[in-house]
C-alpha cells in the first residue's frame, strides 16, 4: 500500500433567526479517508451525518394587490403552527473503488446508502377574512424514514481519439411516511386552526380533532444501463450515447381515520405501477482556435411522475414519464492572454406529458397533457483587471428566460372548476436575470473580498397572471482574513441584503395571492475556520 489520507470536517451553525420562529440549528460531519493501493486501486470512503433544526414562520396575509395586511408584529411577526418547523437527521456512507484493468481501461465500483429521518409541521394559509379578527391556517405534520441504497458499476476506456463510457446502476428507496391533520373539521373549516390578531391565542381548540390521512410504507426500484462514445476527428469531438432506465413502486397504505376518535375510518389498500423509458443524448464540439470552442448539444430527460406517496394512491397505470427535450449551443472562449473570458449560450427546453387533472363523468382522472416551453439564453464573463488595480477582478452573469405554457388545461378534483392557463407565464420564473461580482485581494494582509449584486426581473406569481412581482437587486459583500504566515485560521465577515432591501415572495393559488413569506432584511455573519 502507498499509503491515503484522512480529512475530517466538522461544522456548526446556530442563530435565532429574523421573524419569530424562524431559528437555526444545524451541526454537520464529514469523514472521507483516501486509500492508494498500487496495482490493487485506489479506494475513497465517505461517510456524513447532519442534524438540521429550522423552524418555520408561516405565510403573512395579503390582499387581492399581493400586499401585505397590516396585522400586529408586521413582517417579523409568526402565524403559523406554534412547533412549526423542519427537522432532518440523515446519515450516508460512500465508497468508490478505481481499478485499471489494462492500459486506457478503468473499472469504477460505486456503493452508497443513506437513511434520513424527517419531521415537517407547517400550517397551510388559507384566505384572510379582517372581519373574522383571527388568522386560520390548516394543521399539517409529515413524518418521514427513507432508507436508500445504491450500486454502479461504470467501465472507461481512453484509446486515442476514442473514449468510451459505460455502466449498469440498481437503486432501491423505502419509505414510511405518515400524515397528521388537525383543527376544526366542519362545513367552515378543513382541519382549521384559527389564531386572534389581538391576542394571537389559538382560539376554538376544543373543537380541533387530529386525523391520520396517511399512513403509507412504499418500495421503490429503479436500473439503469447507460453507454457514451465520444469521438475526436481533429478540431471537433462527436458526443452520442443514451441511457436505458426501468422503476417501478409499490406502497401499502394503512387505514385513515377522518373526524376524530368517533369518526370515520377508511381501509388501506396497495398500489403498484412501472415504466421504462430511454434517453438520448448527442452533441459536437469544434475547437474554433486554441482560444474559442463551439458546441451544440441534444439530451433528454425524464421524470417517472410517480410524485409523492399520498398522490400515488389512485395511480392509473398507463402513464407515460413526464419528458423534458433540451437543444442549446453555446460559445465560450477567452482573449488577450486570459484577461477576458465569456461564454454565450442559447437554449430551448420543452417539457411535455405533463400530468393534468381532468374531470371524466363526474370522475378526476390524470392524463399526460400538459405541455410547457422555456428558451432563453445566458451570457457569463470574467475580467482580470491587475492593470487597473492588483489582484482586482470582476464576474458579470446575465440570463432571458421565456417560459410559458404550451398546453396547460384541467379541471380542479376538488371544485370542479375548468381551468385554461395555455400561453400564460410560468409562475415564479423572472424573464431577466443577473450579477455583477468585484473580487479584490490584499495577499500582504492575508484579505480577500467580494462585492455582489444579484439582480431579479419581474414574474408572474400566479397561473393566471393577474399580477407581477419582482424588479429588485440585493446586495451583498463578503470579507475573508487569514493572518499572514500561517494557514490553519480563517476569519470571515458576510453581509447579505446590504442596503436592506424589503422583498416579499407571494404565494398564490389558482386565483389569486393568498400569503407572503417576507424575506431576510440586511443579516451579519461571523464565520471562524480552525484547520488542524
Amino acid at each position: 500500500m502507498k499509503g491515503g489520507a484522512l480529512l475530517l470536517d466538522v461544522g456548526h451553525e446556530r442563530g435565532d433567526g429574523w421573524r419569530d420562529r424562524t431559528g437555526r440549528n444545524e451541526t454537520n460531519l464529514f469523514l472521507k479517508h483516501q486509500l492508494d493501493m498500487g496495482d490493487a486501486g485506489r479506494l475513497t470512503v465517505t461517510a456524513t451525518w447532519v442534524d438540521t433544526r429550522q423552524q418555520l414562520a408561516g405565510e403573512l396575509p395579503v390582499d387581492s394587490r399581493g400586499e401585505l395586511i397590516n396585522l400586529p408584529g408586521g413582517r417579523e411577526a409568526n402565524w403559523n403552527e406554534d412547533n412549526a418547523g423542519f427537522y432532518k437527521r440523515m446519515a450516508t456512507a460512500t465508497a468508490t473503488y478505481e481499478r485499471d484493468l489494462a492500459d486506457g481501461l478503468v473499472a469504477t465500483t460505486k456503493l452508497h446508502i443513506r437513511q434520513a429521518l424527517t419531521s415537517a409541521l407547517q400550517g397551510f394559509a388559507n384566505e384572510y377574512d379582517p372581519s373574522a379578527g383571527s388568522v386560520t391556517f390548516t394543521g399539517f405534520r409529515v413524518d418521514g424514514n427513507t432508507v436508500t441504497g445504491y450500486g454502479e458499476q461504470q467501465l472507461s476506456w481512453t484509446h486515442g481519439p476514442w473514449q468510451v463510457l459505460g455502466g449498469i446502476s440498481a437503486e432501491q428507496v423505502r419509505a414510511h411516511h405518515t400524515e397528521h391533520w388537525t383543527g376544526q373539521l366542519d362545513d367552515t373549516y378543513y382541519y382549521g386552526e384559527q389564531r386572534s390578531i389581538l391576542t394571537g391565542q389559538n382560539i376554538d381548540t376544543d373543537a380541533w380533532v387530529t386525523d391520520t390521512q396517511l399512513n403509507a410504507y412504499g418500495r421503490e426500484r429503479a436500473y439503469a444501463a447507460y453507454l457514451q462514445v465520444d469521438r475526436t476527428f481533429g478540431p471537433v469531438t462527436l458526443d452520442v450515447g443514451g441511457r436505458y432506465d426501468y422503476f417501478e413502486r409499490h406502497v401499502l397504505y394503512g387505514d385513515t381515520t377522518s373526524g376524530g376518535p368517533n369518526g370515520t375510518i377508511t381501509p388501506g389498500g396497495t398500489a403498484y405501477d412501472d415504466n421504462a423509458h430511454f434517453s438520448p443524448k448527442a452533441s459536437v464540439t469544434w475547437k474554433v482556435t486554441p482560444e474559442v470552442s463551439a458546441y451544440v448539444a441534444y439530451g433528454q430527460g425524464f421524470s417517472a411522475a410517480f410524485g409523492p406517496l399520498w398522490s400515488f394512491r389512485s395511480r392509473q397505470t398507463g402513464l407515460n414519464p413526464e419528458l423534458a427535450d433540451n437543444v442549446e449551443a453555446g460559445v465560450k472562449g477567452d482573449a488577450f492572454g486570459g484577461l477576458l473570458s465569456g461564454s454565450v449560450t442559447v437554449y430551448r427546453l420543452q417539457r411535455h406529458d405533463l400530468l393534468q387533472v381532468v374531470e371524466v363523468n363526474g370522475v378526476p382522472q390524470t392524463f399526460n397533457t400538459g405541455e410547457q416551453l422555456s428558451q432563453g439564453v445566458e451570457l457569463a464573463g470574467s475580467a482580470r483587471l491587475d492593470s487597473l488595480v492588483p489582484h482586482l477582478s470582476a464576474d458579470v452573469t446575465y440570463g432571458y428566460t421565456e417560459a410559458y405554457w404550451l398546453d396547460d388545461r384541467f379541471v380542479e378534483s376538488d371544485t370542479l372548476i375548468q381551468r385554461d392557463f395555455t400561453g400564460k407565464r410560468v409562475q415564479g420564473v423572472p424573464r431577466h436575470t443577473g450579477s455583477v461580482a468585484l473580487n479584490q485581494g490584499i495577499p500582504a494582509l492575508g484579505l480577500s473580498g467580494k462585492l455582489w449584486v444579484e439582480m431579479f426581473g419581474d414574474y408572474a406569481y400566479d397561473s393566471q397572471n393577474s399580477r407581477v412581482s419582482g424588479g429588485y437587486a440585493l446586495w451583498n459583500t463578503t470579507w475573508t482574513w487569514t493572518p499572514p504566515h500561517q494557514d490553519t485560521v480563517d476569519l470571515s465577515l458576510t453581509v447579505r441584503n446590504l442596503f436592506d432591501r424589503k422583498v416579499n415572495l407571494i404565494e398564490a393559488d389558482d386565483n389569486g395571492p393568498l400569503g407572503a413569506f417576507p424575506q431576510p432584511p440586511r443579516q451579519i455573519l461571523g464565520t471562524v475556520k480552525v484547520r488542524f
